[in-house]
């Protein structure tokens, strides 16, 4: 964390309690650090999709099949019939494979770049930032923790918005003219809302692998 944090955030904040020595700030928003991670995540998926679109052509040409096959047996080349026929392709698919990024190792490298930008540990008693927080840090996160993580990442791409709105809690509910008073309202259970998930967030690039976090 910036130690010109405060001049543009202030020194106070709201935090997202990970566990009791891990917390992280909440700012409502993306910052361009994690932006730009994203985008980086986002060139590198691209490519990946790229190749395999390029090799699948390069099949469909050679098999006479059409590159939508082509492309539906690169994603499941542990088929045997699959294997046999991307035989002859094997350099290729290997590159494809180990140029792209699983979904586990994308949510991996953002999870980082949020440790370093907001993360905060409690150290002899005094919370203090994270600025060299590591991926191999992240490697040691159980995966509660790292759904809990994924979770308020992408509660903050909403804005920071609440599933439900406090607000509306206080209000009294307006009575309808002619009922009377004390009557449940027609259909007031079908207000309740689902709490949004962090698989509902992607990339915005498609890939065979993607992560679900998104331009």
């Amino acid at each position: 964390m910036s130690k010109y944090a405060f001049l543009i955030h202030g020194d106070e904040g709201q935090y997202e309690t990970i566990n009791e020595r891990l917390r992280v700030r909440k700012y409502g928003a993306w910052l361009i650090a994690e932006k730009i991670q994203q985008d980086r995540l986002a060139k590198q998926q691209a490519r990946q999709v790229l190749s395999a679109v390029q090799l699948a052509k390069r099949i469909a040409d050679r098999e006479g099949m059409t590159v939508e096959e082509a492309f539906a047996r690169l994603q499941n080349q542990g088929e045997a019939d699959n294997a046999l026929m991307l035989s002859d392709y094997l350099d290729e698919a290997r590159d494809m494979v180990e140029g792209g990024l699983s979904r586990n190792e994308a949510d991996a490298k953002v999870i980082s770049i949020f440790m370093r930008t907001r993360g905060e540990g409690l150290m002899k008693n005094k919370w203090q930032p994270l600025t060299d927080w590591t991926d191999g840090d992240t490697d040691l996160l159980s995966e509660d923790l790292k759904e809990k993580l994924m979770a308020f990442i992408a509660s903050e791409q909403m804005g920071g918005d609440s599933p439900v709105d406090e607000d509306s809690e206080d209000e009294e509910p307006a009575e309808i003219e002619g009922e009377p008073e004390g009557k449940d309202q027609p259909g007031s259970e079908s207000s309740e809302s689902a709490s949004p998930s962090s698989s509902n967030v992607t990339t915005g690039t498609p890939a065979m692998d993607a992560s679900p976090l998104a331009a």
